[in-house]
């Protein structure tokens, strides 16, 4: 379990001119983003004896889905102005889990997909695309990100300590 993965990630793209210099485009996707090695491979003591950090093997990658919708206007052919709005969904994302033996003698930890994020902004930007001596651009974005978990952030082997964990979790 936990070895071979994978995933299929569509993604499109549209642009239609509106004049000769400008064009409104139109762009989705869905990306996946493998863990950083620690949470894939490796096994860590923590400062106390009884508690061990292990991989999680069978967690999925985190997944994005992506759109953008905006619109680009070219200036004297050097400069390029582009504004753009997006929503980002973000599931799947790997957070911390700690399973609780019965009598507290050890904690494992390891890493599960219990946590989101929503994602939403605008984008403006200038660029000056070509130049003898300068180009470069200028960029102002908004966004803002909600995120949260999903699922229990501890696992008790103590039945009572587990029933007490469903019950008031938010």
């Amino acid at each position: 379990e936990g070895g071979y993965k994978l995933y299929w990630s569509p993604r499109l793209g549209v642009s239609h001119p509106v004049t000769s210099t400008s064009k409104i485009f139109f762009n989705y996707g869905h990306f996946f983003q493998p863990p950083v090695n620690d949470q894939l491979y490796a096994v860590k003591g923590q400062t106390s004896s009884n508690s061990a950090l292990i991989p999680n093997l069978s967690a999925n990658w985190p997944k994005t889905i992506s759109y953008e919708v905006g619109i680009e206007k070219s200036f004297s052919r050097d400069y390029l102005l582009r504004f753009m709005g997006y929503y980002k969904d973000v599931s799947d994302q790997l957070s911390q889990q700690n399973i609780i033996s019965y009598n507290n003698i050890s904690d494992v930890g390891t890493t599960a997909n219990n946590s989101y994020a929503d994602i939403r902004g605008i984008e403006l930007r200038l660029e000056k695309r070509v130049g003898r001596w300068w180009y470069g651009w200028m960029n102002f974005e908004y966004s803002v990100r909600s995120t949260g978990h999903t699922g229990l952030r501890y696992i008790y082997e103590d039945p009572q300590l587990a029933k007490q964990e469903r019950e008031t979790t938010n």
